[in-house]
């Protein structure tokens, strides 16, 4: 059985994508920070049928996925979904706070490359 992973499975295109994935037959891995959603969605899956694993996280601090993956993934993934990401407030890109850059591009960029490390 083919494994795959969604970081960001606790939200609206998350988990779309992760039921759609189980229902092609992938054995799921659910990553997401908020626990109550993300447990949810795996209790679903599972009730579908699925085989579904769920780690409430920050997949975008260092070594994170790493550890879960090298706890739950065997031989490795063969889909990675890397749906991670935050917003700011509805405030120009340019007009923000320094500390508010640093939280947005930490998620958005150094955790979508974590993550792409972490799943190759």
């Amino acid at each position: 059985m083919s494994i795959a992973i969604v970081v960001g499975a606790n939200g609206g295109i998350g988990a779309a994508v992760a039921r759609r994935l189980a229902s092609a037959g992938h054995r799921m891995l659910l990553v997401a920070r908020s626990a109550a959603p993300l447990e949810e969605l795996a209790v679903h899956l599972r009730a579908e049928g699925a085989e579904a694993t769920a780690g409430s996280f920050d997949a975008a601090a260092p070594g994170a996925l790493r550890d879960f993956l090298a706890a739950h993934a065997g031989d490795g993934i063969d889909v990675a979904v890397n749906n991670l990401g935050v917003s700011h407030r509805p405030t120009p890109f340019g007009d923000l706070s320094e500390n508010e850059l640093d939280r947005v591009l930490g998620t958005d960029l150094r955790g979508l490359a974590r993550c792409l490390c972490a799943c190759r």
